[in-house]
């Protein structure tokens, strides 16, 4: 990901190894700050026109934009009575829009990036460490603007997660391609995450619908995949490894694979060959989700294409366990759809209960 900013329907990436923010100035002076203020007010301009009529007038969305960003910038700074701004005449309207943007801003899918060289350490306690000082910012622009404006302190505070909801360190690695594959060159593979309960998520589209086709092989050295635009999770997926390519507008349906899947290690991606590969969003104008065996090189390989209705984790999850699935019928093993727990017993043994029903049968809640 070359920018320092991206943002694309309900989801907001922040590149802290493009630029990352020391103080609550930068961020009010950056331009990632003035795009999401232009593209609130262009929401209010649809949704609320009384309020976009306080905040724009007779001025382009724009030039708001650029006076409203000001105007914060010297509530930083500055005592009310050291400003003069036409939107202090209505104070009540103006702490009505700080409130509104800051919502507005926490009602993305937010995530933090930094990229890792191969020089570098341990980055954990760092990655972290950045992450939480720049929700630290973002809640302190905040609440310095609100409090100016209303003239008193809060005496309540919530403590949310005001900057982002999660957090990826990702690294490349130059694993043994194999052919036909070498448009996944340059992909950087996710290392660590961090995620910031509870993190609740809204998708577009809460089902699943249609079924994932087995089909003859297709190229993939024609599918538009590119560096700048995907991450991989190489996930460890029973005793199979998976690597999951994902599009960054699919960045949280990825994300959450931390929560069913572990992240093999950098040894395992360079020593070991994956099982399977999964390209996720992927705009090729189809609509059907599809997999493959790739005789030449032994895999099954997945192609999910980019449409609305996948930013529903169900479609990622159920494709890497079809692929799953069958590769392990494919190694001789038959899959069961059902819930497994072992039950340890006061004498020390151990039994295993396996609970085996279709979708919504109950098998989990059983447990």
């Amino acid at each position: 990901m070359r920018e320092s900013f991206y943002i694309n329907k309900n989801t907001a990436l922040i590149n802290f190894s493009q630029r990352y923010y020391s103080t609550t100035n930068e961020i009010v002076s950056s331009d990632s700050f003035i795009g999401v203020i232009l593209s609130y007010i262009k929401k209010v301009q649809t949704d609320y026109p009384g309020l976009h009529a306080f905040i724009a007038g007779n001025k382009s969305n724009e030039d708001a934009a650029a006076d409203l960003v000001h105007l914060l910038k010297l509530l930083l700074v500055l005592e009310l009575d050291e400003i003069d701004s036409p939107y202090l005449n209505e104070p009540e309207k103006l702490l009505e829009v700080v409130e509104d943007v800051y919502n507005y801003w926490r009602s993305f899918q937010r995530c933090s990036i930094i990229k890792q060289s191969s020089s570098q350490g341990n980055l954990i306690t760092n990655f972290i460490d950045a992450d939480t000082k720049f929700n630290a910012l973002v809640l302190s622009v905040y609440r310095s603007a609100q409090e100016k404006i209303q003239g008193s302190r809060n005496h309540v505070y919530r403590q949310l997660n005001a900057g982002s909801n999660a957090s990826m360190v990702v690294r490349d690695i130059k694993w043994p391609i194999f052919p036909g594959y070498e448009v996944s060159k340059g992909v950087p593979f996710v290392d660590s995450i961090l995620l910031r309960t509870p993190l609740l998520l809204h998708p577009k589209s809460t089902t699943r619908s249609g079924s994932f086709k087995l089909v003859s092989p297709i190229s993939v050295a024609q599918l538009p995949i590119s560096k700048d635009e995907y991450f991989c999770y190489p996930a460890k997926v029973g005793q199979l490894l998976i690597f999951i390519y994902f599009h960054r507008d699919f960045t949280f349906s990825g994300i959450s694979l931390a929560n069913l899947f572990e992240l093999a290690d950098n040894r395992e991606v360079l020593k070991r060959k994956p099982d399977c590969v999964l390209f996720f969003g992927v705009k090729t104008g189809e609509t059907e989700c599809e997999y493959f065996y790739d005789e030449s090189n032994r895999i099954y390989t997945g192609v999910v294409p980019y449409q609305p209705r996948i930013d529903y984790f169900g479609y990622m999850k159920k494709m890497v366990l079809t692929l799953h699935n069958a590769a392990m019928m494919r190694k001789g093993w038959l899959p069961l759809h059902g819930s497994m727990v072992n039950l340890h017993f006061k004498d020390g043994s151990v039994k295993g209960l396996i609970f085996i029903g279709d979708s919504g049968a109950g098998k989990s809640e059983t447990i």
